[in-house]
């Protein structure tokens, strides 16, 4: 199981970035590469019984703006300095605090990154958010007990996970961009 993990970590970190790497041991894999000049992170930990946390994560100190963002069925409380921002189609599956609204809208003003949250399954939680000059998008993926090719299924949600880690940090690079100084 580690190592088809590994390998296809390994891969997918080292087709964005040539220097990029991954370790693992079985029940955590951590992959590190650069995209658009900042250090990226993609964790991969087991949670028994049939879960994993993946979370992709990266610093950005230069952004002072706080959104949290979670999937609706979680208990999930009002954020001190934030306020609940509505943001159609996302309001269907999660719920969204910022201490901007218009920063956070831009952020999400892309439909392909709007597209993969919604395409996201509803009952696995999802969890992202901006603050402390860091970006994290958090999902925990639960396995069916009868699935024959986990490792195939956590690879394939790690891609997706990495894929939109990126589409999210570009969301925000932008909506930096736009912000009026």
């Amino acid at each position: 199981m580690s190592e088809r993990i590994l390998q296809g970590l390994q891969a997918l970190v080292r087709d964005r970035d040539p220097k990029g790497t991954a370790t693992g041991d079985g029940r955590e894999f951590l992959a590190k590469f650069v995209s658009n000049g900042d250090a990226h992170q993609l964790l991969l930990r087991y949670i028994p019984q049939f879960s994993w946390t993946l979370i992709h994560s990266v610093a950005m100190p230069a952004v002072k703006a706080r959104w949290f963002l979670e999937s609706k069925w979680v208990w999930f409380p009002e954020k001190s300095g934030c306020k609940k921002v509505s943001l159609p189609p996302l309001d269907e599956q999660y719920k969204l605090f910022a201490s901007d609204e218009a920063y956070v809208r831009e952020v999400f003003r892309e439909a392909k990154l709007v597209g993969q949250l919604m395409g996201h399954p509803p009952d696995e939680h999802v969890k992202e958010n901006l603050k402390d000059g860091v970006l994290t998008a958090e999902w925990k993926v639960r396995f069916d007990p009868r699935t024959n090719d986990r490792d195939g299924v956590l690879l394939n949600r790690a891609g997706l996970l990495f894929q939109h880690g990126l589409e999210l940090h570009w969301g925000v690079q932008m909506a930096q961009v736009a912000k009026p100084t």
